[in-house]
């Protein structure tokens, strides 16, 4: 259902609203009436924040520990070299989203000596595209209509589990215990979470503390890229994981289609399949998304091909004439723009029960969980209060200063007003020069 639709002419997100906030009264008024009796049971209400704190799931994280003590410390100082990396990583992404069009603009237009000195520093930067930022946040990078797509909540769901549980395990691994593990809910995104003993974690050994602290981060990093590796970059291995249920496949299927475009104004519909692309003279047979976008760069705007699109609940094929029309994306190559958004069509095995749009469902949640594994993972490592990169980046710094404990105290603090600078500077080059903030930018 989309947020367009009516039930009884009202709105869909008008309900959604008001579920929403009957929801959230309901706990509001029992935590006033009945604390005591919740917090037996467990759950801590703080609107809209609801935790469920058991101690369940430590018997789980003591099992997985358990099974190999010894591989899983091993495991954690990997990922603690992992982590490292990724502050460079995270760094290095924020710097890219600015530092090429602040460094250009001084080279061209700035006085000396900084016309020299930037020259000197960033020669490599100068005249460089900047690289947008990706972010998740409420309200500007994720819509309402977000909240109904399925796939973002797993893919959340995922990579939260996969974080706290990776800290649960190295900390029963390393022998800290752990307090209080559950499920909470924030407005309406769910979550898990874990709580090691901080006394305990305190006294630790700083190699402890730092193979605990980097668990969640290189946990959520390498779930991320193993789901890049094997499934969003390879659609062979992708096809194998739904090959019981999908046959080969045999062209594009139409998932969305651009107002106003060529496919609009042919009347081009989503659940329409392109199987062939062809006029008197050229032919181009689409079997899937490398043969659709070959065939699009031979074609040219303006000319007249005709579009065989096949229905795909009733297996018919119906030629449609269409006019290309012109990609007018920025800095891109002049090319034929048909105006849809495709993805590859499988057709089902079993139409009866699997239509065809499942294998683009599921590809969105591989590629959901890939964006917010690695996405997660990179800006948490940053030195920033709250997050588990601040804790690692002061631990080294207190044991590279030794004694010298207020030269630590200094210099985290300059790193964590680094940090913020670089990504905010990383946002606001982003809206100033592309008029947005995107969480998956449109090719």
């Amino acid at each position: 259902m989309l947020l367009s639709e009516t039930v009884g002419g009202v709105s869909t997100l008008i309900i959604f609203g008001i579920v929403l906030v009957v929801f959230w009264s309901i706990f509001f008024i029992l935590k006033l009436i009945a604390k005591e009796k919740l917090e037996r049971l467990g759950l801590d209400v703080n609107v809209p924040l609801l935790m469920w704190r058991t101690k369940r799931f430590n018997n789980l994280l003591d099992a997985i520990a358990r099974r190999a003590r010894d591989q899983w410390k091993i495991i954690g100082t990997v990922g603690f070299a992992v982590s490292l990396g990724l502050i460079i990583i995270a760094v290095r992404v924020m710097l890219t989203a600015w530092l090429p069009y602040f460094v250009t603009q001084i080279a061209l237009y700035g006085p000396e000596p900084f016309k020299g000195i930037v020259t000197y520093l960033f020669p490599s930067q100068i005249n460089q595209p900047t690289q947008p930022v990706t972010l998740f946040l409420p309200g500007v990078t994720v819509t309402l209509a977000s909240i109904f797509d399925w796939t973002i909540f797993a893919a959340l769901v995922v990579v939260i589990v996969v974080h706290e549980g990776a800290h649960g395990v190295l900390s029963r691994a390393e022998g800290i215990t752990v307090k209080n593990s559950g499920l909470l809910l924030l407005l309406v995104i769910p979550g898990a979470f874990v709580e090691p003993d901080d006394e305990q974690l305190g006294k630790a050994k700083k190699v402890t503390q730092l193979r605990i602290l980097s668990a969640g981060v290189s946990a959520n990093f390498t779930v991320g890229l193993a789901v890049f590796l094997l499934l969003v970059a390879n659609l062979g291995v992708y096809y194998s994981t739904i090959s019981p249920f999908y046959q080969p496949s045999a062209g594009v299927l139409v998932t969305g289609v651009v107002p106003n475009s060529a496919a609009a104004n042919a009347s081009v519909q989503v659940g329409q399949a392109i199987t062939n692309i062809h006029n008197a003279t050229v032919q181009y047979p689409i079997s899937d998304e490398a043969s659709f976008q070959a065939a699009l760069l031979k074609l040219r705007p303006g000319q007249n091909m005709t579009f065989d699109l096949l229905n795909i609940t009733t297996g018919q094929t119906q030629p449609k004439p269409i006019i290309l029309g012109t990609n007018h994306t920025p800095n891109a190559a002049v090319k034929a723009f048909v105006g849809v958004a495709t993805f590859i069509y499988y057709p089902a095995r079993f139409p009866s029960v699997l239509n065809s749009f499942v294998p683009a469902t599921i590809y969105r949640l591989y590629d959901n969980i890939f964006l917010f594994s690695v996405g997660i993972a990179v800006v948490n490592m940053l030195p920033i209060w709250g997050l588990d990169g601040d804790r690692v980046v002061k631990i080294l710094l207190q044991k590279v200063w030794g004694r010298h404990q207020k030269a630590a105290s200094y210099s985290l603090t300059a790193a964590r007003i680094f940090s913020i600078s670089i990504i905010a500077l990383a946002v606001i080059t982003t809206f100033a020069l592309r008029g947005q903030v995107s969480i998956n930018p449109t090719p």
